[in-house]
């Protein structure tokens, strides 16, 4: 390689944006490592809530990887024996600590959509389904 290019690549890996690739790159191979042995190859399914109101839409900065530091509509994966809506309540009050009253976010869902590109995570196969919820502009 020329040298510009090597002393380029040998900065990248003393900053923090090098360190954190490597810490996604750790989580991705723990997961591999665990679901290795299964039969078949695994499939995680996962909720997340767009929340919108007066055309602001609530985001959630990501606190461990992947992603950590980056912004994110608010969910995570479903308990073994949760609906999907029930999912995305709990995600909502349990991460952000979101007080809108369940059954006036209950009443504001517009809409809800599976997500299933096979490639879209790098963990492995993830469906994910999205719930719209359109909070009216005087709901605090």
């Amino acid at each position: 390689l020329p040298p510009g290019v090597v002393k380029g690549v040998k900065q990248f890996c003393k900053t923090s944006a090098y360190h954190q690739l490597l810490e996604e790159q750790k989580l991705l191979d723990q997961y591999r490592q665990a679901w290795a042995q299964a039969p078949y190859p695994p499939i995680f399914v996962t909720v997340n809530a767009v929340v919108v109101q007066s055309g602001h839409v609530l985001l959630a900065r990501r606190t461990a990887a992947p992603g950590k530091g980056l912004y994110a509509l608010p969910g995570g994966f479903i308990n073994p024996h949760e609906r999907l809506l029930d999912a995305c309540l709990r995600e909502l009050r349990e991460r952000l600590r979101l007080k809108v009253p369940e059954p006036v976010l209950k009443g504001s869902l517009r809409g809800q959509r599976l997500f299933d590109e096979p490639h879209r995570s790098w963990r492995g196969r993830t469906l994910a389904e999205a719930f719209y919820f359109a909070l009216r502009p005087e709901q605090q």
